[in-house]
């Protein structure tokens, strides 16, 4: 493939849309051949993860649940032409000794019919010697994963390596990176002496995307049912995801798949995952599966808030996450990703016309009755009875000092000395995100009960909301994930991009 097949407008304006994936330009000489002659040719068919006919160019492909809104866990969503998209597919032929000893780039040219928008599409075929090879592929592939695909490079080193990925260079809402499903065998006797042969018996490749994506619903502005709530509502206002997986294998490592689902007291029973397990009974092995704690963990979960989305069952409202899985026994909050919900809250003790308000204790404050009692507090002669306020409220405001002085309803939300601050009502809710449900795994604790898989979407439905949240975005606990106190409702659902819904979640 020559370099400038590359520069047409057509790679170049998509580069320009795509620009958290490194251009491949730079890097086509980098990706060697064999130095034997080829006497032979091969074709590749690829499989996109999606199960249904030809992925449009510009309008969305709809699984039949009629889009992300619809169906059950373990209905297929097909997603849209961002999902599908591809820019360009990479190849790489391994030996019998696990060497890289061909591989190369596939643009709409080296393509039966010249585009990508067929579901399979076919390569046309390449020059190779005959001999038993395995094969690699992945679409829109990172700068890192390009690297491990070079001349002589072990087999093994693809399989094992745990890359530092962020999610932002996985997906983008234009494309997505897609990575074998497993390694494909070639035989020598699909090998064929001529370029019609061989494209007369392609060799099956399937792909699937590297990340899952999470949706939240309601969308901003709609209410929630909330019966301790002023009204019985909450309201909307967005969601991001937190715990991010930083490291990733790029060829998924299949873990215990279920066998037969569990019940309340006993686990699911288990079987090793093969090509006729169901994608929704399936779960993976990632590189933090063991538990972390202090700077490990850090390294390895991002806590930072990323991109946030407005909610709502839109294909372009879901967020993408990178695979995080954990074992059975380390199913800790902290170590897993979870959805944070904000949600605009105002107790039911507070008059419904309400912004910002202010908790103490179990005493319930507008903007005004909070200024009114620090001011109260630092007069010499008061005590906390007298103010009718919880004990602890006169020391605490003198700890807190110059802090809280002037204190007015767009001051920052905050949480010190056992007072909360709710700016504009709003409260942060922790949502972790469940792979198998109650149907599967209901016992808690259970082995694959929270997790993130790749290429699966996860559908958080939020039904209810039992009290306050928090009035800060911080970072989960150590406790076991199922014996931490939820205070919000929802059904989550889980779908193979592929769908997962999970059982109603409340928001307490």
């Amino acid at each position: 493939m020559s370099l400038s097949l590359y520069k047409t407008s057509f790679f170049a304006l998509l580069a320009c849309c795509v620009h958290c994936f490194s251009s491949c330009s730079k890097d086509l000489a980098n990706v060697s051949v064999d130095d034997t002659p080829a006497t032979g040719w091969v074709s590749l068919r690829i499989t996109l993860p999606t199960p249904l006919g030809d992925v449009p160019a510009v309008q969305p492909s709809r699984a039949a649940a009629n889009g992300v809104s619809g169906g059950n866990t373990g209905d297929t969503y097909v997603g849209n032409a961002g999902d599908n998209g591809i820019n360009h597919l990479l190849v790489g032929i391994y030996n019998a000794q696990g060497e890289c000893v061909h591989g190369f780039y596939v643009f709409p040219n080296d393509v039966i019919g010249g585009s990508f928008q067929r579901n399979p599409f076919q390569v046309k075929a390449k020059a190779l010697k005959p001999d038993n090879y395995t094969v690699f592929a992945a679409a829109n592939p990172t700068t890192e994963l390009k690297n491990l695909i070079d001349h002589r490079r072990p087999l093994s080193e693809l399989i094992s390596a745990a890359s530092n990925q962020t999610v932002n260079r996985l997906a983008s809402r234009q494309i997505v990176m897609m990575c074998s499903q497993e390694m494909s065998t070639l035989l020598e006797s699909r090998i064929r002496s001529t370029k019609p042969a061989a494209e007369e018996v392609p060799v099956p490749i399937t792909l699937e995307r590297a990340v899952a994506k999470v949706f939240v619903n309601p969308k901003a502005n709609q209410t929630i049912a909330a019966p301790n709530a002023a009204g019985g509502t909450a309201q909307m206002v967005n969601f991001s995801l937190t715990g991010l997986n930083s490291q990733m294998y790029f060829l998924r490592r299949p873990a215990q798949a279920i066998k037969t689902n569990g019940t309340v007291n006993s686990d699911a029973v288990l079987y090793a995952e093969d090509d006729k397990t169901p994608q929704i009974n399936r779960y993976s092995i990632d590189p933090n599966m063991e538990p972390l704690s202090g700077a490990a963990l850090n390294a390895q979960l991002s806590f930072n808030k990323g991109e946030v989305s407005t909610g709502g069952w839109e294909d372009d409202k879901g967020l993408f996450a990178p695979e995080n899985t954990v074992n059975a026994d380390n199913q800790t909050a902290r170590q897993l990703t979870h959805a944070v919900v904000c949600l605009k809250y105002i107790p039911k003790y507070l008059p419904a016309n309400t912004n910002s308000w202010a908790y103490y204790k179990g005493a319930y404050m507008t903007v005004a009755q909070l200024r009114e009692k620090i001011q109260q507090a630092k007069q010499r002669n008061t005590t906390d009875a007298s103010m009718e306020m919880p004990s602890g409220w006169k020391e605490d405001v003198a700890l807190m000092g110059d802090r809280i002085n002037n204190i007015s309803e767009s001051a920052r939300s905050f949480e010190m000395n056992n007072l909360k601050f709710y700016q504009n009502g709003y409260n942060y809710y922790y949502v972790p995100i469940r792979h198998f449900d109650d149907r599967q795994q209901p016992k808690l604790g259970a082995y694959g009960r929270y997790g993130v898989v790749r290429n699966h979407l996860y559908k958080i439905n939020i039904t209810s909301v039992l009290a306050p949240g928090s009035p800060v975005e911080g970072e989960p606990s150590d406790e076991p994930v199922d014996q931490i106190p939820t205070y919000i409702s929802a059904n989550i659902t889980v779908k193979p991009w592929t769908e997962v819904r999970l059982a109603p979640f409340a928001l307490e």
